[in-house]
């Protein structure tokens, strides 16, 4: 009975053993799978730090880049309003054409019709004094 409890026990025993082993085995796997998935796990903590900085980076030149077009925008409005305001003030020292023609014509009647009634008078005076007579030359004008 001895030995059969002793078989039994190293039956037991080699049972243990071989199930240690592969429990072993198992953990040997498990830690390696662990450092594969640590090392993973590192390189994407990596990753993300350095999407997360150019994430930070471009958030900012994104908010320069709004910056500088509200300037940009400002100065052009500033632009259009200086260039209306010149325009406008040219229009106002350029005079219409007609107004121009108008402007002629008056100044054509003020300076010719004095001219005119003077030389008319001096004919007729001529015609008075020397008998010359008027319908000859056609020159008036009346």
């Amino acid at each position: 009975m001895g030995s059969v409890l002793k078989e039994q026990d190293s039956t037991k025993v080699e049972g243990l053993k071989t199930e240690l082993a592969e429990s072993a085995a198992s953990l040997q796997s498990a830690h390696d799978s662990n450092s594969v998935l640590l090392g993973k796990n590192k390189d994407l903590a990596a990753e993300l730090a350095r999407l997360k900085l150019e994430n930070d980076r471009l958030l900012a030149r994104c908010l320069s880049a709004k910056e500088k077009e509200k300037e940009v925008l400002v100065e052009q409005e500033k632009l259009v309003v200086s260039s209306s305001a010149k325009r406008e003030r040219a229009d106002q020292f350029q005079p219409a054409p007609h107004k121009v023609g108008e402007d002629l014509q008056r100044t054509q009647d003020f300076v010719l019709h004095p001219h005119e009634s003077r030389f008319n008078k001096g004919l007729e005076q001529a015609a008075f004094f020397y008998g010359i007579p008027l319908d000859e030359g056609k020159i008036l004008r009346k």
